[in-house]
């Protein structure tokens, strides 16, 4: 059993990096993805940290703000968890 989840990690920790390689985000943009993806748990402190410090940089601010509003207006009903995630690293 413990194999199997392993594996299924592993193919969903793949499957994301390929997205963003395929998308061309960058690496700002990689991480809010990250924190805001579909994962039954909120988002880690150590990230969405990282994530506040991006919006005092000038040159990250943008990217940072056009993927969690992305990820939050252009969401299905679905994809509830990512809505919730970016509403949780607004919070902070």
């Amino acid at each position: 059993m413990t194999v199997t989840k392993s594996v299924l990690l592993t193919v969903l920790i793949v499957s994301d990096h390929r997205t963003n390689v395929v998308m061309n985000y960058s690496e700002v943009e990689a991480r809010v993805r990250e924190a805001t993806n579909d994962d039954a748990w909120g988002p880690h402190g150590a990230i969405m940290h990282e994530i506040s410090q991006y919006t005092f940089t000038y040159e990250h601010f943008p990217e940072v703000m056009s993927m969690l509003w992305k990820r939050m207006l252009h969401e299905s009903k679905k994809n509830w968890r990512r809505v919730y995630k970016v509403m949780c690293v607004f919070q902070i």
